[in-house]
């Protein structure tokens, strides 16, 4: 079956947008580790104040390559600026995240927050740590050092707090909530990041193809250990799973099928990778025939779940077009 071009407006607001997440540490009994620069105006990146950008998984995670990530902190930016233009800039409002030495793609940046992707040479293939600092006009913050990995897997939230109704899109591109739940049977179109490397290969910053040709497939995808459940119960069909078309490698798209045996009500969906796994939201169901049994999961080197093609719809920097699904 071939799915035409698609372009639609965004289905929720930029990522960029939320409130500053306070870290402190509780060490006891009216103690309290609360993380600051040396001096007012330092140069600071909270060493807790790395998360993935979708799901907000904590520093205690690792990073991989492609992963969208924000990272708190203060004095990090004298101004507010947001990427306008592919390939991502590596500077804006005289502000860069170092990564290993390399000048990371950049989303967007703020004083106390900054949005950036990790770049592809972070790769335990490479190396077992990621350092980062940022650089304002030139003075260097603190470094904090992360381990890398394969993939980091998180999925964007409508609401944007990394949990609750999973950032999904249905048949005519309409966003899935309890007025317009999905069924069993249906194809979603799912949004997220830090699902690793692609063939072919994208250039840190660059767009991929926004016509979908060449796609630019998840390889664990490729190698067939992509998983997708609903309810525990397994996606019968993946039939995209690659950098979201007319995107940078940052923000990533699933198109799977929801599977039968699933419940009504608010599903937890869940992403299983070799090296990593995320669960943190939901999808709404309706139209189940039965209420769910236990399901069991399967390996993730286990068969091959789907295969397909797919074209694109556009919107520049932050996700809502997509390879569509089939009405």
């Amino acid at each position: 079956m071939r799915f035409g071009p698609r372009f639609k407006r965004p289905v929720w607001q930029s990522l960029i947008d939320r409130r500053f997440l306070h870290l402190a540490g509780d060490f006891g009994p009216g103690q309290t580790l609360a993380y600051g620069p040396a001096l007012p105006t330092s140069v600071f990146l909270n060493p807790l104040g790395i998360v993935n950008a979708a799901s907000y998984a904590p520093a205690t995670n690792s990073v991989a390559p492609y992963e969208m990530v924000t990272l708190f902190g203060s004095n990090m930016s004298s101004g507010s600026a947001v990427a306008s233009s592919y390939p991502l800039p590596t500077t804006l409002s005289n502000t860069q995240v170092l990564v290993n030495g390399v000048a990371a793609p950049l989303v967007a940046v703020s004083p106390t927050q900054i949005t950036a992707v990790v770049p592809s040479g972070a790769t335990p293939d490479l190396t077992a740590y990621a350092s980062f600092a940022v650089a304002n006009n030139g003075t260097a913050s603190n470094r904090v050092t992360m381990y890398t990995n394969y993939t980091a897997p998180g999925i964007f939230s409508v609401g944007q707090s990394g949990t609750g109704p999973a950032a999904a899109e249905g048949a005519g591109y309409n966003l899935i909530t309890a007025a317009n739940p999905a069924k069993p049977g249906n194809v979603l179109m799912l949004f997220l990041t830090g699902m690793g490397t692609t063939t072919p290969s994208l250039a840190d910053g660059v767009q991929s193809s926004p016509t979908g040709q060449p796609l630019n497939w998840m390889d664990l995808y490729n190698n067939s250990a992509l998983f997708v459940y609903l309810d525990t119960h397994s996606s019968p069909s993946i039939q995209f799973a690659g950098v979201a078309p007319g995107y940078s490698a940052g923000l990533f798209q699933i198109n799977f099928q929801i599977p039968s045996g699933v419940s009504n009500g608010n599903d937890s969906l869940d992403i299983l990778t070799p090296d990593g796994e995320t669960d943190q939201v939901t999808v709404n169901i309706a139209g189940a025939s039965a209420a769910s049994t236990e399901g069991v999961r399967q390996t993730a080197m286990g068969t091959r779940l789907g295969s397909g093609r797919s074209g694109v719809r556009r919107k520049l920097i932050i996700p809502a077009h997509a390879a569509p699904v089939p009405r």
